[in-house]
């Protein structure tokens, strides 16, 4: 497997979003907060510009207005978060 080069390389700004609503039974076998399929801690990557924790499923976590809204604001503003 070759690794990918840094984040801070590619000179974009990257925000992320995980979501913590293990429901499905695969989220029992992983180990720490995850979304069913996906670890909390595997989507928190160095590098990142912002970074935000959901309580939505693997499933579903695209779906929500929530999700929308915070990729909309992430692409306007480069945050997640009020910046007051």
């Amino acid at each position: 497997v070759k690794a990918l080069e840094p984040i801070e390389s590619l000179g974009i700004e990257i925000g992320a979003i995980a979501g913590n609503n293990s429901n499905l039974a695969l989220g029992r076998l992983l180990e720490g907060e995850n979304d069913g399929r996906v670890t909390v801690k595997s989507v928190r990557i160095n590098g990142l510009k912002d970074f935000i924790v959901l309580p939505y499923g693997h499933k579903d976590i695209h779906k929500q207005e929530r999700t929308v809204y915070l990729v909309d604001k992430f692409l306007r503003t480069g945050s997640f978060h009020d910046l007051n």
